[in-house]
């Protein structure tokens, strides 16, 4: 496995890493938390930019 730096983390490796679960409300929830950990980095002043935002939350289907 190559370690990456958080700055060095790109929108498409954030993608391939939430599209793993199966299910789009697993990737959503995955992303979510994924989002509020960028932006706490960028709160700390680790990261400039979040690779997350140019990324969208998928449609989940409703239970029945």
């Amino acid at each position: 496995m190559k370690t990456t730096r958080l700055t060095e983390l790109t929108p498409k490796q954030v993608e391939r890493f939430v599209t793993r679960p199966a299910a789009p409300a697993t990737r959503n929830r995955a992303l979510t938390a994924l989002r509020g950990f960028f932006k706490w980095c960028r709160r700390k002043g680790l990261l400039e930019v979040d690779p997350s935002a140019p990324l969208a939350k998928e449609r989940e289907t409703a239970r029945t």
